[in-house]
Parts: structure tokens; sequence; C-alpha cells
């Protein structure tokens, strides 16, 4: 029997499941060196996997990524595809580039996001934390749907959450905060992670494979660069105010090794599979709270969703 743990490293979990890795195609967003991405990537890359697509902002922080996998697996191809997730248009054509690479995907990792930045609103008046971490990866996992109905019944996707979700639930009547008076960058922070939770229910409960992810604290990405660190200080009066409870204790931090451990179990791990729409930390299934497991919640984000977009995710 298989064990692991918060502190199961991603190259176990890829030693483990090789022969569930080996001849895959994956599609990694988020894939800059020195980030959660980019060391699932190399993990992965170690059990040979038929095709990689990493995408990220610039080519430039991904091609170290690229080098270290050829040097790890020659025989798989690497592709860089660029994207802007808090550009819709951006997305799009992301999605269009990818489908030139390649003719199915075993498994998409929907895992850039930002974390904590202050309120603005992209080009479609959405703000940028729940634009960015949820609605650019809708739009993503939609146009790549087809490729990934072409994997067949293996399929996953996997989404990177955060316990952040508990310091904010999905405000369906309201995610601009009133246009940004009552905004605050947790809070922010929270609405979206919870939107990765509600929109993977909703892939699985559509028939899609599908897992949220919550990787840990990681200090080593890039996630909370620039980030004032002392705004979590507030994280139990925030989610007071948001929720009526308290956040609790943080999380101790793990190495970028160890972060990308739950993330690989959740693409590879064949034991998992009829737990489809479920949360994983530290390697393991683990409930959530309320906000982030309504029915009513799950349809809302996916009609709003589908509303803001201005087109049907069509399974």
């Amino acid at each position: 029997m298989v064990t692991f743990s918060r502190e199961t490293t991603g190259a176990e979990v890829v030693e483990t499941w090789k022969e569930y890795i080996a001849g895959k195609t994956v599609v990694i967003t988020g894939a800059s060196a020195g980030g959660l991405g980019s060391q699932t990537a190399l993990d992965i890359a170690a059990a040979k996997p038929a095709t990689l697509v990493l995408l990220a902002r610039q080519a430039s922080k991904v091609q170290p990524v690229i080098d270290r996998i050829a040097e790890l697996s020659p025989s798989t191809k690497v592709a860089f595809v660029p994207i802007f997730l808090d550009d819709l248009e951006s997305v799009r054509s992301a999605a269009a580039e990818v489908g030139r690479h390649v003719q199915k995907i075993d498994v998409l990792i929907n895992n850039a996001g930002i974390m904590a930045v202050p309120y603005s609103k992209t080009e479609i008046g959405v703000e940028s934390q729940f634009a960015t971490n949820h609605l650019g990866h809708f739009v993503f996992t939609q146009r790549l749907f087809p490729l990934i109905k072409a994997a067949g019944k293996t399929a996953r996707v996997v989404n990177l959450t955060s316990n952040g979700y508990l310091v904010c639930p999905f405000r369906a009547d309201d995610i601009n905060f009133d246009d940004g008076k009552t905004y605050d960058p947790l809070s922010g922070y929270g609405q979206s992670k919870t939107a990765n939770i509600l929109f993977t229910k909703g892939l699985a409960k559509r028939g899609v494979t599908s897992f949220a992810v919550h990787p840990g604290v990681i200090f080593e990405t890039h996630l909370g660069d620039g980030l004032d660190l002392s705004i979590f200080g507030t994280i139990n009066e925030v989610t007071e105010r948001n929720t009526g409870r308290k956040f609790g204790q943080m999380d101790q931090p793990k190495s970028l090794e160890q972060g990308s451990a739950t993330t690989l179990v959740a693409a590879f791990d064949p034991t998992i599979r009829d737990a489809s729409g479920g949360y994983l930390k530290d390697c393991h299934l683990t409930e959530v709270v309320e906000h982030a497991q309504d029915q009513s919640s799950v349809e809302k984000l996916w009609e709003l969703s589908e509303s803001l977009v201005g087109e049907k995710f069509v399974i």
C-alpha cells in the first residue's frame, strides 16, 4: 500500500506512478523557472512523458526548464506557449496554439495564479484575482476540452487552489467587492481559490475527472513576490468577517520539491479516480468547508463564468 505524507516529494510520487506517466501528454500553466509549475514539469519529465506543453507569460523564464527537461528525457517533446490569464483573447490564442502541438491532453494542470494583489479590474470589468485565477483557466479548459475528451476516460484536470479558500466564499452577487470599496487582497484571493474548488466540482459533476489541490505554503515560489507579508497578521480577522469563523493556524512551509507532490498525486494516482471533484492537501483527499462544496454555488459560479466570458462550456 502506498503511503504519502506532507513530507513526500514530487519525485517520490512520480517514481511510484511512473507507469501512468510514461507516454502521456501533459499541459501546465505557470511553468516559469523557480515556480511550482516548473518543478511539477521537471518531476514529470523523469518518467518520460510523450509531450509537455508549458505555458507562462515569458519564454525566457521557461527556457531553463525546457533545457533541463531535454537532459532528463530527450525523447519528450516540449513546447512553450505564451499566455496572459487576465486577458481572455490571450487565453483563447494560447489554447489554439496548444492544439497545434498536441492531438490529445491526458492531464491539464491549471497551476498559474496571482496572490493578494491590490484592487484592479481586467478589460471585461472583473476583479483581477477572480479573473486570473478562475476565469482565465475556465476559458482555457473550455477551449481545450475537445483535446481532453480525445484522451479518453483516464484524462484529468487538476486545478491549483489553496487553503486560502477558507478566507472568503464565492460572492455570487458581488464578485467585485462593491467595485473595490469593500475589497481587501486576502478576501479577493480567498474568493478566487474557492472558485477553483467549485469549478473542480462543476467539472466532476459533468463527468470530467478533476481534482483541486492545495500544494502547501512554499516560500521558494514567486507567487508572493512583492507581497507585504504583514497582511497575514490580519487573516483571522478577515476570515471571521467573511465567514463568521477564524482561519486558524497557518501551515508550516514546504520545500518546492514537497510542494509538487500533491499536484502529482491528483494528476496520476490511479487509486483516487472515483473521488473526482475532491480536494487534496498533503497528498491526501480532505474535506472542504461548506462554502466550497455548496451545490448551488457550484452552479452559480458556472453560469456566472459563462456569462462573464461570453461563451458556453459545453461538455
